[in-house]
């Protein structure tokens, strides 16, 4: 149970999507690279601006994905995600219906209904986490509450804290052992103080 726990935690899943993010940092790098050949001849910059470009864009995209609550949205992103991987791959510039271009059009649709099923798996499991979470600080809430009230109506005589009002205060006063010996004293004080007739 511990394995299937570690496994299905929102902490692996966050480590998958970061490792998918790395990997998207990449691929974008690469697109963007080949795309600015032409513009940059310098090879440090173009590698450094595609790199830069890459980590922003695939941040931006990994949190609109992570916090849209809009599914089409999601949907939209990974399909663009799926376009992107096809220009990464060549899948364009292949024969129509190859069985290469076949394959690196699977590839990219593939890998983006992941993405995409991996941010859905995320997002639900972060809602159960904070419900959960939720419901265990009103639980500690109500404790504590319940506490005070314990303190309030706290037995003065023995201590005993388990009175949650006035009407239970009282009903535990007449069985106090400590209330009646307090009683008593109090009641062999008069005799003792006041005059014998």
């Amino acid at each position: 149970m511990k394995l299937h726990n570690r496994i299905t935690s929102i902490d692996s899943i966050t480590i998958s999507i970061i490792l998918y993010m790395v990997g998207y940092v990449i691929k974008m790098s690469a697109f963007f690279d080949s795309v600015l050949v032409t513009r940059i001849s310098n090879f440090e910059s173009r590698i450094i601006g595609s790199v830069l470009i890459s980590i922003t864009v695939s941040q931006i995209i990994m949190l609109v994905s992570v916090e849209t609550e809009k599914k089409r949205l999601a949907m939209f992103l990974a399909f663009l995600d799926s376009i992107l991987l096809m220009f990464v791959l060549d899948a364009f510039a292949l024969e129509l219906f190859s069985i290469e271009q076949i394959k690196r059009v699977f590839i990219a649709l593939f890998l983006s209904f992941i993405y995409y099923e991996l941010i859905e798996v995320f997002k639900g499991k972060k809602s159960r986490e904070e419900a959960k979470q939720k419901q265990e600080e009103a639980k500690l809430k109500e404790a504590k509450a319940i506490e005070k009230l314990k303190d309030k109506y706290r037995c003065p005589y023995c201590g005993k804290r388990e009175q949650l009002n006035q009407h239970q205060l009282n009903g535990h006063l007449n069985g106090c052992q400590e209330y009646k010996k307090y009683k008593n004293n109090i009641n062999n004080e008069k005799e003792r103080v006041s005059p014998q007739v």
